[in-house]
């Protein structure tokens, strides 16, 4: 017990200094960053207060020192994002503001004009279907079952227009001027739309870390005094990130909470809510890592399990989908429930780093573990130095390809880093990076040969007859 508390504080307070001293790690990788947080108060709790029952398993968890192993899972990312986000290095080569180029006024009403034609479509394809489900008492996946291609789709990649959403809001205080107030009420709308369709939790977590994303640029920037306003606004001081953050948080939290309890009170009527949402906030967010624990730990430290490997990475039954959780839903349910769960659209929470501790044994999962942390990091610190270059469709591809990176944390799903779609992504994201660096250096001389022009003197200006040369 004391190794799970000292273990578990060394970790906050790690998680808390990195807030703190690289706050543009913190909101470059917040979605990852909350779900190890929490975790690991989760951990820590059922070590502390363990065994508990889980009602998902039917059985106990906890109580058997797996804390300390969690944290070590957590330092494999917290270190790395240290490392790679100290302001000197993360703004070296940097310069600003933006100018003004016709490319960015172009990606900016673009962008605007695709993501409100996108809501527009969603919105319009409720209204056809007749049904909503926040009013009517219907769940989020029986509504994703009658919804049109454009929720599915939306819902599934629902972190793309959230990211882009927070592009265009920081994208003229890049350029030294104020946040863009339309794309906040993108955000709102956007998140209205989860609400009224039955989402409580997981869609809103995924649009405001994404949101937020962008926020980073402007946060070390701004201390490095590299982003002064060139013009001041009366919305200057009501856009500031110190006031839009904190309300949006707010707002998040009050919104969040009455979705949860009017999906525990109305939707699906538990008998006990509270028991109910102190098993998923407190045990089921770590309850298969808790279990597995144990098994993983009696096997030898560095053995690879070949017969995991194979079923979850090489030769899955089901190649789409998260197969590290289908594969620990079945060792922990068996398969008939565990498929028939899967099937229904309900996937247990956990898969990092039990997965890890699973496949590869204790020796390789460490090494392991850090090298999905560094190549997570280095995303997330090349999506940040893209936008403050002005390269916005690299970044949005960057973010793009870091979305299989943080499914790793989020579910421990491994075979999203080794499909061939990875690759073609890469690919993109190297096409659109020489593309936006050709546009971006041809408008930088075309504004250096204006401002040449402005402050070269015209020698045929003052010429008069009088003159007489």
């Amino acid at each position: 017990m004391i190794a799970t508390i000292l273990t578990s504080f060394f970790c906050l307070s790690a998680i808390l200094w990195l807030a703190k001293a690289r706050t543009a790690a913190l909101l470059a990788n917040v979605l990852i960053l909350f779900g190890l947080t929490y975790r690991t108060i989760d951990i820590a709790y059922l070590d502390i207060a363990g065994p508990i029952y889980s009602t998902q398993l039917e059985k106990f968890v906890g109580g058997n020192g797996a804390a300390p192993f969690f944290v070590l899972s957590v330092l494999c990312f917290v270190i790395p994002a240290a490392v790679a986000f100290r302001k000197q290095s993360l703004t070296a080569g940097i310069a600003s503001p933006l100018p003004n180029y016709p490319y960015l006024r172009f990606a900016w009403r673009g962008g605007f004009v695709v993501v409100a034609a996108l809501l527009a479509i969603l919105y319009a394809d409720m209204l056809r279907i007749g049904v909503i489900p926040l009013i009517s008492g219907m769940d989020r996946t029986e509504y994703g079952e009658i919804a049109g291609i454009f929720h599915r789709a939306t819902y599934g990649l629902g972190f793309l227009p959230a990211a882009a959403i927070g592009i265009l809001t920081v994208l003229p205080r890049l350029q030294g001027r104020t946040y863009s107030v339309p794309a906040i009420f993108l955000l709102l709308i956007l998140l209205m739309y989860w609400a009224l369709t039955g989402n409580r939790f997981s869609a809103f977590v995924v649009a405001i870390s994404y949101f937020a994303l962008p926020f980073a640029a402007v946060v070390v920037l701004a201390d490095r005094d590299q982003l002064r306003m060139r013009s001041v606004s009366p919305w200057a001081a009501i856009v500031s990130i110190r006031v839009v953050l904190p309300i949006m948080g707010a707002f998040a939290l009050i919104a969040v909470g009455g979705l949860i309890a009017n999906s525990y009170n109305e939707v699906r009527n538990y008998a006990d809510p509270v028991f109910e949402l102190t098993q998923r906030i407190f045990v089921q967010p770590v309850e298969i890592f808790a279990s597995r624990w144990e098994l993983a730990s009696n096997l030898q430290a560095g053995e690879f399990n070949g017969q995991a490997i194979d079923e979850v990475l090489l030769n899955p039954v089901e190649g789409e989908g998260n197969t590290t959780m289908r594969y620990l839903m079945i060792q922990e349910l068996g398969y008939f429930r565990a498929v028939e769960l899967i099937n229904f659209g309900t996937q247990y929470a956990g898969g990092y780093p039990e997965i890890f501790f699973e496949l590869f044994g204790l020796y390789a999962a460490i090494p392991l573990m850090l090298a999905l942390g560094i190549g997570m990091v280095f995303l997330s610190r090349l999506a940040i130095r893209n936008l403050m270059n002005g390269y916005i469709g690299s970044a949005m591809m960057t973010i793009y390809i870091m979305f299989a990176f943080t499914l790793g944390y989020v579910g421990g799903m491994l075979n999203s880093l080794m499909a061939p779609s990875l690759a073609i992504k890469i690919l993109g994201l190297i096409i659109i990076s020489i593309f936006e660096r050709g546009v971006i250096k041809q408008q930088q001389q075309a504004l250096a040969a204006q401002s040449r022009d402005r402050l070269t003197p015209n020698r045929y200006a003052e010429w008069s007859p009088a003159a007489g040369n």
